[in-house]
């Protein structure tokens, strides 16, 4: 069996040969009818939305159920997990089922009390049935419903799988953080970004980001802020420690998204950054001085204008703020960080259907930014 199905609530369903979706929405109804015969409570079921989640292995789908089981809470849904098994014996299938339900409390003790729920179904494939996956998927979801998809591990941008499930889908949010190659990446989603005409795909990693250009842009309301932003001749992004190619992530799709609302240049042929005073020089670094820190995530960013103008943010000790520095390097302000936890970001995505017009723009200038280094 794939996963400690008790543990998390799942029912594995017998199917006999391949993926059988009558089976899976069979112990669905089992389980929907078993939760209102011993519920004393009202039993709500709600569908708001399609969720398909990749993941790779057992171990990928056990890292994602945390959040999933929060996420379930705030947006009842129906939640398809397509969990990749690149080294079972070929031919392996496996399917559970769940339905999930939440509390929802009323004001007062008069107002009656309701189970919101909403329900899982784990289809699970070995390399040579994957595309198995996409045929069930497409057959188990609500066609009157947005559907999102969230891939949970190394994206795979090319091939069938992937295009079936761009075609399935409304929106695909990938998580760079899990990547070991962040130039392949961005260089594969910027190609990506013009061929989906009809999907709209997102990052987490960008949503981490948001924090910082929020406070980047508040600086550029004050003159000497606007003057180190505007006029940079040296900008240096700084991330914690973290595995696998240089820029991380986070660093990369920060500074395309300055170079793509400034409307700074990347020169390949001179291997340059140009700005409206001049070549800019753009480093990435390593740092890593603030508590519990995630790999990879930004520490710091600091601009120098020609004029010696400084501007300088930078994570607070407590890992849990940003401070801003001007050119005494005395901290004028302190702003705190919104949650950024896998569960809070991946429910902001499920909140919005449109394209990300600015992410868009941000990942195609950082992998131009990334053939640079």
């Amino acid at each position: 069996m794939l996963l400690k199905a008790e543990q998390h609530g799942l029912l594995p369903v017998k199917c006999g040969s391949g993926l059988d979706v009558a089976a899976a929405e069979r112990a669905l109804r089992d389980q929907w009818a078993a939760h209102a015969s011993s519920s004393e409570e009202a039993l709500l079921r709600e569908r708001a939305l399609n969720l398909l989640v990749v993941a790779e292995g057992a171990r990928g789908l056990e890292r994602a159920q945390a959040a999933l089981e929060e996420v379930m809470v705030s947006h009842p849904c129906r939640v398809l997990c397509l969990v990749l098994l690149p080294d079972a014996p070929a031919r392996t299938t496996e399917t559970y089922v769940a339905a999930r339900c939440a509390l929802e409390r009323g004001k007062g003790e008069a107002t009656d009390r309701k189970r919101l729920c909403g329900e899982q179904i784990v289809l699970a494939a070995s390399a040579d049935a994957q595309l198995e996956l996409m045929s069930a998927a497409a057959a188990l979801v609500s066609s009157d419903l947005p559907t999102f998809a969230w891939w949970r591990a190394e994206p795979r941008l090319d091939g069938e799988f992937f295009a079936r499930l761009s075609e399935l889908c409304d929106r695909i949010i990938l998580d760079l953080a899990l990547v070991r190659d962040a130039k392949r990446h961005l260089r594969a989603i910027a190609r990506l970004v013009p061929a989906l005409e009809e999907t709209a795909i997102v990052d987490l990693e960008w949503a981490r980001t948001l924090d910082w250009r929020a406070s980047l842009a508040e600086c550029y309301d004050v003159a000497r802020g606007r003057e180190a932003i505007q006029n940079a001749r040296h900008v240096r992004i700084t991330c914690a420690p973290r595995p696998g190619t240089s820029p991380a992530p986070q660093a990369a799709l920060l500074a395309g998204w300055l170079v793509s609302r400034l409307g700074w240049r990347t020169d390949e042929r001179q291997r340059q950054i140009r700005t409206a005073s001049g070549v800019l020089n753009l480093f990435f670094s390593w740092r890593h001085e603030a508590a519990h820190v995630e790999p990879g995530s930004l520490t710091g960013i600091e601009f120098e204008a020609a004029s010696g103008t400084k501007l300088t943010l930078r994570l607070a000790p407590d890992g849990k703020h940003i401070e801003t520095l001007a050119s005494e390097n005395a901290i004028e302000r302190t702003v705190r960080c919104d949650d950024r936890s896998e569960a809070c970001l991946l429910r902001r995505e499920l909140t919005d259907l449109a394209r990300d017009v600015v992410y868009e723009q941000a990942v195609c200038a950082a992998s131009a930014i990334c053939e640079l280094q």
